[in-house]
């Protein structure tokens, strides 16, 4: 899972949107992790929060699903140093392609194939 994560809390983030003020998102989280320097705002913050990490096989395929399960933002997702081949979204008919960035809208959902080959 993909997402944006706001420090602020929903009642303030709902007001100021309906006042005409969309304020952008303080970090992007995977799988509900992700670090953030604390030291950038007054709000709660949990320093060194950790990030998601995933145990691939050398050698194999592995199906990766993205949901992206944010509020406001398009989501870019990437795999350093990997390509993903992308075969499935939802709503469009997807003819298998290669890529190094997944674009996921918001609420959607991208399958991936990610090769993990060791040179």
């Amino acid at each position: 899972m993909v997402s944006d994560w706001y420090h602020q809390d929903y009642f303030t983030l709902v007001n100021q949107t309906i006042h005409g003020n969309f304020p952008p998102s303080n970090n992007n989280l995977i799988n509900g992790k992700m670090n953030y320097p604390c030291e950038n705002t007054t709000l709660p913050c949990t320093p060194n929060a950790g990030i998601s990490k995933f145990q691939f096989t050398s050698g194999k395929k592995h199906l990766v699903r993205i949901v992206n399960t944010g509020a406001e933002g398009i989501q870019k997702f990437s795999i350093d140093n990997h390509t993903l081949t992308v075969i499935a979204n939802d709503f469009v008919p997807v003819v298998p392609y290669t890529t190094n960035v997944v674009t996921v809208a918001v609420g959607q959902r991208t399958d991936v194939i990610v090769g993990i080959f060791l040179l």
